[in-house]
């Protein structure tokens, strides 16, 4: 970045070609750390109902899928690759927001470069664009919304807030946790109407270009009238046939978009646990940043407490505030990707503070005139290009991050779940949770690996009818458990499998099973009984 600085003319030739710069080398590093396939959990099941336009799990991500079908497009690599290659380009659209965020509070290029940088190398970001997943994409609409409104409010150009609108209200098409921004939103336009700017007028076109984006959500009505497969909304019987949410009622509709799927998973701890979630949320933060990071974002905190920016502080630390809180309650494992609104608002707080730093030793201090050692002392440090030094961040991170971020190398999820979809028999029932489900269920829809297997995901199936459906196909099919083993009514014995993220198993009727030892397991790679 130093070179790129040092090669133009004048600030102003920089600030032009640096949201260039900063895009092409974020995604530069994002592509060399590109995972090369099919990714593990939600990555695996996003990008299978990506290529075949199906329905994933709640609350749908329309917008992500209608893009991520445009991606499976691109002429490199498998499928798992393309779309893995769509989270870096919004990846670094994020990182180039960012930059365009810290131009905006400190007017300084190099120390907008840096905390951009610094924001790309992040681990939690870098983590996110390199696999297919819905949070760069979130985490761009949320930072081309935050933008905007800012523009808006420092300008009083209404052009401003109706472009926020509407990238707000596409936002909703892929992640309804952007409604989080509504606070915020929310206190901007009080503050405006309060100054008079605000006129009955403007929320009606405001209202225009918000309402259109949600439209998008007409795709799930759409594909559930089409038979869509993948379709991870609904339940199985005990008959192994798919009983599909359906999107073309208001009840549909409401249970997608209000992910009661997942709805045991809200407001999950208790206020004792809960001060636990808000500690390793914190320590996510602390580590994201480097530790440093968590110093410069407090000092731009205190900066911003200034009556000029006040309102700046409020509007992203109301952000801030709610998406911190809500997903430290919300109770899934791995959701440390989900706070990067949380990060991204850090980043700029980040700028904020490099800006105050830079300003204070940048100010004349009359009170060095009181001794020479401390004279001598500021004068060093006032003499140090402390601007381009803050360079020094997104190197810092780009080295100590890219072992972990770098996805590269990684084809474990494809190539274990190759073998294990080879190894069961003919016509095999399989019920797997998401670990093993997904990534078999991407081979065997987008590559056509084994057909003939029918795949159930163990999350869509009620326990008792998970176990009338075992005993009615396990004397009449090969019957494959990944995972803990139900409790059958009939005498049966397992035989583990090689392979699978969870446990699996071969489950035998009684009488079928001295024959099954003695014609099929040496078939079946590191195959033992057991009883």
């Amino acid at each position: 970045m130093a070179v790129v600085i040092a090669g133009f003319r004048s600030s102003s030739d920089l600030a032009r070609f640096a949201p260039v710069a900063v895009f092409a080398g974020s995604f530069l590093v994002y592509f060399l750390t590109l995972a090369p396939t099919v990714f593990r959990l939600d990555s695996a099941e996003l990008t299978t109902v990506a290529y075949n336009l199906g329905v994933p799990h709640a609350t749908g991500y329309p917008l992500y899928l209608v893009i991520g079908k445009l991606f499976t497009y691109v002429p490199v690599g498998d499928v798992g690759y393309r779309v893995n290659l769509m989270s870096a380009v919004f990846g670094a659209g994020t990182v180039t927001i960012v930059y365009l965020l810290a131009y905006l509070v400190s007017g300084r290029v190099a120390l907008s470069l840096a905390a951009a940088g610094f924001s790309a190398f992040s681990y939690y970001l870098w983590t996110s664009s390199v696999v297919a997943e819905v949070y760069t994409l979130h985490a761009f609409l949320t930072a081309t919304t935050i933008y905007l409104l800012l523009q808006w409010n420092r300008t009083g150009d209404h052009r401003w807030l109706y472009a926020a609108g509407f990238a707000w209200g596409l936002s909703f098409g892929n992640h309804l946790s952007t409604v989080l921004l509504g606070p915020g939103f929310a206190y901007l336009m009080a503050v405006n109407l309060w100054r008079g700017r605000l006129r009955v007028r403007y929320l009606i076109i405001l209202a225009v270009c918000f309402a259109p984006a949600l439209a998008i959500y007409a795709y799930l009505p759409l594909r559930y009238l089409a038979e869509a497969v993948p379709y991870v909304l609904g339940q199985y019987d005990d008959q192994g046939v798919l009983i599909r949410v359906d999107h073309t009622t208001f009840q549909g509709m409401w249970q997608t978009l209000t992910a009661r799927q997942f709805g045991g998973l809200f407001f999950y701890y208790g206020p004792v646990e809960y001060l636990g979630q808000l500690w390793q949320a914190c320590l996510w933060l602390f580590g994201n940043f480097l530790g440093i990071g968590l110093v410069l974002g407090g000092l731009g905190i205190v900066s911003s407490y200034a009556p000029m920016h006040r309102e700046r502080l409020i509007f992203l630390g109301l952000i801030f505030g709610f998406n911190l809180l809500f997903f430290v309650s919300y109770g899934a494992d791995d959701k440390e990707s989900m706070f990067l609104p949380v990060y991204l608002i850090w980043s700029v707080w980040v700028a904020e503070g490099c800006h105050y730093f830079l300003e204070m030793v940048e100010r004349p201090h009359p009170a060095v005139a009181t001794g020479k050692s401390i004279a001598r002392l500021y004068r060093a440090l006032t003499g140090l290009p402390w601007e381009k030094l803050a360079l020094m961040l997104p190197l810092a991170a780009l080295t100590i991050n890219f072992s972990y971020a770098n996805a590269r190398p990684d084809t474990f999820i494809r190539d274990q779940s190759e073998q294990v979809l080879a190894a069961f028999e003919p016509n095999a029932l399989v019920l797997a949770r998401w670990p093993d489900e997904a990534p078999m269920t991407y081979l065997q829809i987008v590559e056509d690996h084994r057909p003939d297997v029918q795949i159930i995901d163990r999350f869509l199936i009620l326990r008792e009818d998970e176990t009338r459906l075992i005993e009615r196909n396990l004397s009449v099919r090969p019957v494959y458990v990944f995972g803990p083993l139900p409790a059958l009514s009939l005498p049966y014995k397992k035989v583990p499998i090689d392979g699978g993220i969870e446990a699996g198993h071969r489950l035998l009727p009684i009488r079928q099973d001295e024959q099954y030892i003695r014609n099929v397991v040496p078939s079946v790679q590191g195959g033992r009984s057991e009883n």
